[in-house]
């Protein structure tokens, strides 16, 4: 995520039921998320299990 908000990638935030967050990383269990919109608008997002 660095990387890319260093590229001017905007990370997204969400409120979910179950997640906490630290910093731009959404945390559910042991899944780490991140969302971000590519430049047509459509929400992408990365995941690490």
């Amino acid at each position: 995520m660095r990387a890319l908000k260093a590229k001017g990638v905007a990370v997204e935030h969400y409120d979910m039921p179950g997640m906490t967050r630290e910093g731009d990383i959404h945390i559910a269990g042991e899944m780490r998320i991140a969302w971000f919109k590519n430049p047509d608008g459509n929400i992408l997002n990365l995941i690490n299990r």
